[in-house]
């Protein structure tokens, strides 16, 4: 009799492990014999995904998607989007011919995996990465999901670009939060000369990473140094291809969607709370937004108004600038000088080069073979060569024709080259002299007394202070700038002066972010009888007569 139990006992067991095993493999697959219908689910094997029918928010169109298996339900992944059903007859199944296919109630297809070469005995199967794959049982992999995204870029997943063929690998953006149909909006990878993450708005460039140097897009500043180093760009020159992929380790749940505002967002969760958030967006400002101050133009998000022209242009639709309106760009003031030379033969004066620190770099950036030492020669030898940059990872890097989504960065950013011709060097010293811009006055005393400079500072109106004569709002930053280092050289203790090495930093915009400065030597107001003590010490010695020196542009 025990043995008699014990037979069944392990004949029970044996179909048990028999029947779950079967059941397992069914959790995660689709086969011709196991459908799915509008109430039903499969669910990846590590519990992190699933796939089914659902609406969107607002809408009681039915979809077939990839959702997180969690209390968000954040769809990554969907196969009608273009073609709805409006109730719930839909069906998720293998076809006759061994394509994935989501049908209506009258059977007819809404959706396949139109893979040409697929057989009768395929599956597919939803992975716990998210990725759905289609499987021919005889010869593996046919189809995935990850190479026909939507709107999201998951970890492992590649985005392709082939510069022969022109086929491309992209996110497209929903219509809107209850329409997941194709959107305005696209992202991608543009392998143009060096390669670069682009958001279009239909054809046209909305927002770009700027250049990739071996390890990150240089053009963005904000990123966590904790996702250094996660992304993967592989460029196969023989097939004129270009991948982007990312492995965070330290995140490994952080995935980017592209909204359908145009914004590529960075979601992950915060603390290993269920909840999803937006750890970045781009673009971050307006100044992100490509192209906002046009051609030669150069968008700093904390200036007021946020464009100018780069130093040696001008606007080009003055009446459009003053409204606000920047795209029209600008144009070079005074020809460059191999421009000159092919008309006149007078090579007295070469052209020479402005240095702007923190940049994000142009847009149509060309890849040099040339070191560092070279870059600037092999720039100002060739006369349509307009501006050059170099970085470690990139090289050395060149610009002709235009420079185009300029943008002053606050931290990290690139040295950037603007090419000007000689006569608009000595202008720009002009500008960039604190002393020729502040108007102090030297006491025929010893000390400079700071009168009206410093009492405006206070009021929050150094503005009045700018002379009428160089009063150009589209230099009204660089003097301003110049206004708050020329303080910071007055100061009363020599301790809180900078050096001049400090000092042509500042003016440079190498150092962005100014100290306050505080309050000048021998400013108006000060002690009556400090002033007079200091006259008569003075007297003890000689009596000066000091004159002021303006200087001027060479």
């Amino acid at each position: 009799m025990e043995t008699g139990n014990s037979g069944v006992s392990v004949a029970f067991i044996v179909f048990l492990f028999y029947f779950c095993s079967d059941f397992g493999a069914a959790v995660d697959t689709i086969t011709v014999s196991g459908s799915i219908r509008d109430n039903e689910t499969i669910i990846s094997n590590g519990s992190a995904f699933k796939l089914g029918f659902f609406s969107p928010v607002n809408s009681s169109n039915r979809y077939v998607g990839i959702r997180y298996n969690d209390a968000s339900e954040a769809v990554i992944w969907v196969a009608n989007r273009n073609k709805p059903l409006n109730d719930a007859s839909g069906v998720v199944t293998i076809s006759d011919d061994g394509n994935l296919v989501v049908l209506n109630g009258q059977r007819e297809v809404l959706w396949t995996s139109n893979v040409s070469n697929s057989v009768a005995n395929a599956s597919a199967q939803l992975l716990d990465s998210g990725n759905l794959v289609l499987y021919d049982n005889s010869n593996g992999s046919i189809w995935e999901s990850f190479e026909e995204p939507i709107n999201t870029f998951m970890r492992r997943m590649k985005l392709t670009t082939n510069v022969r063929t022109g086929e491309k690998v992209l996110l497209t953006s929903w219509k809107s939060p209850s329409d997941p149909s194709i959107g305005s909006f696209l992202a991608g990878l543009d392998v143009l000369n060096i390669p670069q993450v682009f958001v279009w708005n239909n054809d046209v460039p909305y927002w770009r990473s700027g250049q990739w140097n071996g390890r990150e897009f240089i053009g963005i500043t904000n990123i966590s140094s904790v996702y250094l180093g996660g992304f993967e760009l592989v460029e196969n020159d023989e097939e004129g291809t270009a991948t982007l992929s990312y492995e965070f380790a330290i995140d490994p749940t952080t995935y980017f969607v592209l909204d359908t505002d145009g914004s590529l967002l960075q979601r992950d969760r915060a603390d290993g709370k269920a909840e999803w958030h937006i750890r970045q967006r781009y673009p971050e400002n307006v100044c992100d937004v490509y192209g906002t101050c046009g051609e030669f133009g150069i968008c700093a998000p904390r200036n007021d108004p946020i464009c100018s022209c780069l130093r040696g242009f001008e606007p080009k639709n003055i009446g459009e600038w003053s409204r606000g309106n920047w795209t029209s760009g600008c144009v070079r003031r005074t020809p460059l000088q191999c421009e000159s030379i092919n008309k006149t033969g007078d090579a007295s004066k070469e052209d020479g080069f402005l240095k702007y620190g923190m940049m994000k770099l142009p847009d149509f950036a060309e890849r040099r073979s040339a070191p560092e030492d070279e870059c600037r020669e092999l720039c100002l030898s060739n006369c349509s060569c307009i501006a050059y940059a170099y970085d470690v990872g990139v090289g050395c890097m060149t610009w002709r024709d235009n420079l185009t989504d300029v943008q002053q960065f606050y931290s990290k950013g690139t040295d950037f080259y603007s090419r000007v011709a000689h006569s608009e060097l000595g202008k720009v010293e002009y500008f960039l002299n604190p002393f020729a811009i502040l108007n102090f006055n030297l006491y025929n005393t010893g000390g400079w007394q700071n009168v009206k400079a410093w009492k405006l500072w206070n009021e929050n109106n150094i503005i009045a202070f700018i002379d009428p004569v160089m009063s150009d709002p589209f230099f009204q930053s660089e003097i301003l700038r110049c206004i708050h280092v020329g303080l910071l050289c007055v100061q009363e203790f020599v301790k809180d002066r900078p050096t001049m090495s400090t000092v042509i930093s500042m003016l440079n915009s190498e150092i962005v972010d100014l100290p306050t400065p505080k309050q000048p030597a021998f400013i108006e107001g000060q002690n009556a009888l400090e002033t007079e003590s200091s006259e008569k010490s003075l007297r003890k010695y000689s009596v000066n007569h000091v004159s002021i020196t303006v200087v001027d542009a060479r």
